[in-house]
Order: structure tokens, then C-alpha cells, then sequence
């Protein structure tokens, strides 16, 4: 069963069908063969094998015989011969090497020791390994490069590698050093990659962008998926934008030699410098599938003639000051994406005949519309008034979703966009086609 972040609804069913553990062993048997996800997460508190074993392998344990997912984290307070004591115990191998069995994901901080700790596990189906690479005390990473190599060489089937940095400001030098010889490692089985940035580490790859970018293409030379989640793209108060014409320039470069790489998803906004980025990944054959969580800016959108599985655009006061004869070469092009994202940054009065046109054209299987101001200070009818007489014309639309996320908005505002939508004869998700969000809620 997965855990984490779910839909409120989801946390309630899964707590609801933990209770029914007590009912009977009957039931308990088909509740620990369904709670196949198991974290075990250190922080300082010392557990000898003793005392976490039963809670894993006993009578009345909740976890399942066979995992198919297992996290271990620790942080830098956690010895790390206190967690090889732990696992190196025979019991504690024995039951790390049932459990495994079927293990399909692995999640661990980067070290030695959880390193090892997989690699002398029974694991055959191995397909997707997250580390998270941050701040331990010196020495622990020194074998890193070889272990994981080695934990890699014996598992082939791992083809998805989530990387995730965390670090303080002062050691983000560090941090990029130990990104670099994960890096180094990967090899041509490696078909996903995601690097996210829970620090400053980014900073990092910015001023060494040339050797990331040419380490990136020489150590995975079939990767397919590539994912870069910077922590300013999460927070843009925590962590400044990369604006560097540089990163932009290598990051195009890369692309275009990159020709096994179907999709890319990226989280910082897209500058000005990043124009001709755009164009090459609109015009990149290989590349069907883009995930650009601020959207790429329209007006830097080029003439393309291929298939998208997503495009994702923003607009924002900056698109008024482009020529409409630029716009009108645009538009065109945006129906050769299946499903179509706009994201509206600034909804002021001039914005609203852009966003109209969007959806007067739009023969898109899929359009989604996201309205992210960052204020209001304007009649809200005289905005979204005049967009409902479009979405009503347009007898294309099969589904459609338009968000408003803004505090001030109220249902009331969006009530003539809510009519047509519950009467339009093409448009079948009604009931979820208008949504009002009040609170920041990132990406899509």
C-alpha cells in the first residue's frame, strides 16, 4: 500500500482498512500482504536489531512477508556503524533477503552501509533506486562511487534513478562533488533520471555547468526521461532563478545530442536567455512529451510540425508588448499537442483576448487552463465574463479544466463560465472542469 502524500480521501480508506487488522487473523493475513511499502527512517534514536525485528517479522507485524517498495534514511546524528550492527545481524539479513524478493523500488540516503545493505539482499526485480545525496560526516561517502557501481552492475533491471540533494548553504560545493561521481556511475541501463534539489545545489551546477552537462551525456548516453527540479522552481523565495545565458546554451546543446531522450521536465521559470532552448525543444524530434511546470513563455514558441503528448505555455503582461503578427504564427502550432497548458501569470484585461484565442483555435484532445495572478485588484467579471461566450462557441472541447488559484477569487465570479460548462454538449468532465484554488498549490 502507498503511503505519503494522499488525497485525504486515500489516507482515510488506508486507515480504514488498517483498522479491519484487528478483526481477525483472516483479516490480518490480507492486511499485511497489501501493506507492502515499508520506511524505516533514522534520526538519531539508537534501535538494536532486538528491538525493530519483531516489529517486522513477528505474529502480529503489519508489514507484508515481501515489499515491493523499502525506504531507509538516516540522518548525520545516526552512526553509521550503529545501522551496520543493526542490518549486519544474521537475523536481520536473513530477513532482509525475504523481504526483498520482490522489491521492484528502493529509496536510501547515499552512504556505504545502506549501499551494501542492498547489495547483500536477494533482489531480482529491482527497477527503481531514489538516493538522496546530503550532508554525513566525513569518510562515509569515500567508497560511494564503487558500491554503487557494484550495486548497479549486479542489478540490471534498474533502469529509473531518482536523485534527490539536500544540504545547508555552506556545503553545497560538496554536495555537487558527491551529485558528480553518482553521476559518473550511471551507465547505459539508466533510461529515467530525476535530479531534485531540496538546497542550493543547483547554484552549483549553474557555475559548473560545462562539466555537468558533458558528464550528464557521456555517463548516460541512453536516457530516455530526464527530470531537473530546482529548489527555487518549488519556493522562488528560498533560491535564486538560473538566468546564466551559459546554462541555457549548454542545456541546448545537450539536447541536441541527446537523441534517445523523449521527455524533459523542468521547474524554473523560463528567461529571456533561455529563448533559443525553447526553439530546440520544440524542433527536437525525439522529444514528445514536456513537462514545464511555469510553462515555456508563448512568445518564444517557434513553428513546429510534430506530435506532442504535452505542451505546456504561459502567458504573462510581458506577451502584450508582442507583435499580434507573431502571435497569429504561433497559435497554429499549438494544436499539435494532445494536451495543451496555459498558464495565465498575470490576468489583467489585456491578457483576457489572448487567452480567448487560445480557446477559440483549440482543436487540443486535452485543454487545461491555470489562472496563477498574483493579485487582484480589478472587477473579476470583467474578466472572466467575456472568456464563457468562447468556451461556448468552441464545440471541440472534450476535456477541459480551467483553475483559478488566487485568494480573493470567489465561485461567484466564475458563475457565466459555470453555465456554459454545464451546458456544453462536448465538454464531459463537468464536474470537475471548474475549480477555485485559494492556497498555492505547485505544479500539475
Amino acid at each position: 500500500m502507498a503511503t505519503g502524500y494522499l488525497p485525504e480521501e486515500l489516507r482515510q480508506g488506508r486507515a480504514w482498512l488498517l483498522s479491519l487488522d484487528l478483526v481477525c487473523w483472516d483479516f490480518h493475513s490480507i492486511v499485511r500482504s497489501l501493506n507492502d511499502t515499508l520506511t524505516l527512517s533514522f534520526n538519531g534514536v539508537y534501535h538494536k536489531y532486538d528491538q525493530l525485528l519483531p516489529h517486522l517479522t513477528g505474529d502480529i507485524s503489519v508489514v507484508a512477508h515481501e515489499l515491493t517498495t523499502l525506504t531507509i534514511r538516516h540522518t548525520e546524528q545516526w552512526p553509521e556503524m550503529s545501522i551496520m550492527e543493526t542490518f549486519g545481524n544474521a537475523e536481520m539479513k536473513a530477513w532482509m533477503r525475504g523481504a526483498t524478493r520482490s522489491l521492484s523500488t528502493a529509496n536510501i540516503t547515499l552512504n556505504k552501509c545502506s549501499l551494501q545493505m542492498l547489495e547483500g539482499a536477494d533482489i531480482d526485480n529491482l527497477e527503481t533506486l531514489g538516493i538522496e545525496v546530503c550532508s554525513l560526516p566525513s569518510g562515509q561517502n569515500d567508497d560511494v562511487p564503487q558500491v554503487l557501481q557494484a550495486l548497479l552492475d549486479a542489478n540490471p533491471n534498474i533502469h529509473t534513478l531518482n536523485i534527490t540533494t539536500r544540504n545547508n548553504d555552506f556545503d553545497s560545493p560538496v554536495i555537487y562533488k558527491r551529485l558528480m561521481k553518482v553521476l559518473a556511475v550511471l551507465g547505459t541501463g539508466v533510461r529515467r533520471l530525476s535530479i531534485k534539489d531540496c538546497g542550493t545545489m543547483f547554484e552549483e551546477i549553474n557555475v559548473n555547468c560545462d562539466d555537468f552537462f558533458n558528464d550528464l551525456a557521456s555517463s548516460a548516453p541512453s536516457l530516455e526521461h530526464l527530470t531537473l527540479r530546482t529548489k527555487h522552481g518549488v519556493d522562488p523565495t528560498m533560491s535564486p532563478r538560473i538566468e546564466s545565458p551559459h546554462f541555457y546554451n549548454l542545456f541546448e546543446g545537450y539536447l541536441k545530442m541527446q537523441n534517445t531522450l523523449k521527455s524533459l521536465e523542468y521547474n524554473e521559470e523560463m528567461p529571456v536567455e533561455a529563448e533559443r532552448l525553447v526553439a530546440t525543444i520544440l524542433q527536437c524530434p525525439n522529444i514528445v512529451d514536456t513537462k514545464f511546470v511555469d510553462g515555456l513563455p508563448l512568445q518564444y514558441l517557434v513553428p513546429f510540425s510534430r506530435r506532442l503528448d504535452r505542451l505546456m505555455v504561459c502567458i504573462d503582461l510581458d506577451i502584450t508588448e508582442v507583435a499580434t503578427e507573431v502571435l497569429e504564427k504561433v497559435y497554429p502550432f499549438l494544436n499539435n499537442a494532445d494536451r495543451l497548458y496555459l498558464i495565465v501569470r498575470d490576468l489583467e484585461p489585456p491578457i483576457v483576448p489572448i487567452i480567448n484565442e487560445v480557446i477559440r483555435r483549440s482543436q487540443n484532445k486535452q485543454l487545461w487552463i491555470r489562472i496563477v495572478p498574483e493579485l487582484l485588484d480589478f472587477s473579476d467579471a470583467e474578466v472572466f465574463d467575456p472568456i464563457a461566450p468562447v468556451v461556448e462557441s468552441n464545440q471541440n472541447l472534450s476535456f477541459f479544466r480551467f483553475e483559478v488559484e488566487c485568494s480573493r477569487a470567489e465561485k461567484g465570479d466564475l458563475a457565466a463560465l459555470r453555465n456554459v460548462i454545464e451546458q456544453h454538449p462536448t465538454i464531459i468532465n463537468k464536474s470537475t472542469a471548474l475549480t477555485i484554488e485559494t492556497e498555492y498549490v505547485p505544479g500539475w
